[in-house]
């Protein structure tokens, strides 16, 4: 049942599934809302499944500068203690996962572990000339973005982003009327989360230093900065889903499922989270 809880000075539209079991707190990226990972939640039996909106998004309450990393992950945090959801595994998608491993950073306890599907942190790319390169291609393809949104040109600017940095040319006219709408309904989020690229330079040392067990996986069908970046981040190595793109949680739930379950059952019980 879809509920709202205001945490963190925001109203939040957030869905709770499951009576028993180890709780999995999902965090969606840009552009779309918790419904991202419908796909997911019936396939995965035997946990508490958190899924939620995050603020300027979906039918959450829309702020000054929604979209934030910080903020939302202050939310993130407010919610799962008022659900009382601590020691979740927690999973985020693309700036999802930007959020997700901000959550993390800041507060250890709450968490088993922490999953991540390519997080955009374009900003590492600096290893050398080709990472140069692509990051300024980035950088270029969302100065376009911006200009168009501040327009508010918002399906033309959704339908750069989704084309030129996410998926592919040609991938948004597959889509349905009701997906390119919700795209398109939040654009402005995306607005706000360009007015800052702290978030694209994650803190790679505390995610070297984190109490707990990090799953960091890509699609091999990504764009090749997105793959890089994962490459990056995990330098001991990460999980490529075969197939699969930016978002394997609608394309392949199955696999991710897969992915997921045997991540999860392979963390540690011992807790070696700080006091």
């Amino acid at each position: 049942m879809v509920s709202q809880l205001r945490v963190n000075g925001v109203g939040l539209n957030y869905e709770l599934t499951g009576a028993e079991g180890p709780a999995l707190v999902f965090v969606h990226g840009s552009w779309v809302d918790h419904h991202s990972w419908d796909a997911l939640v019936p396939l995965l039996d035997g946990f508490r499944i958190l899924t939620y909106d995050r603020r300027g998004h979906g039918q959450s309450e829309r702020t000054a500068r929604s979209a934030d990393a910080e903020k939302d992950a202050h939310d993130l945090i407010a919610l799962v203690e008022a659900l009382d959801l601590r020691r979740s595994h927690l999973v985020g998608n693309s700036f999802g996962a930007v959020v997700a491993l901000r959550a993390a950073t800041l507060r250890p306890d709450l968490w088993m572990s922490l999953v991540m599907h390519e997080p955009p942190a374009f900003g590492v790319l600096a290893e050398s000339a080709e990472d140069h390169l692509m990051r300024a291609e980035v950088e270029t393809s969302l100065a376009r973005v911006r200009e168009l949104l501040a327009a508010e040109r918002w399906e033309e600017g959704a339908r750069a982003f989704f084309e030129a940095d996410a998926f592919g040319s040609g991938d948004w006219d597959g889509m349905t009327e009701a997906a390119r709408a919700v795209w398109i309904a939040n654009a402005p989020a995306f607005l706000d989360q360009m007015a800052d690229f702290a978030w694209a330079m994650p803190d790679r040392t505390a995610l070297a230093r984190l109490p707990l067990q990090v799953l960091i996986s890509k699609g091999n069908r990504s764009p090749v900065w997105q793959q890089r970046v994962v490459s990056l981040l995990a330098p001991g190595g990460c999980a490529t889903i075969g197939g699969a793109g930016h978002a394997p949680q609608v394309t392949h739930p199955e696999q991710y499922v897969n992915l997921l379950s045997l991540f999860i059952d392979s963390v540690s019980q011992i807790d070696t989270t700080p006091e």
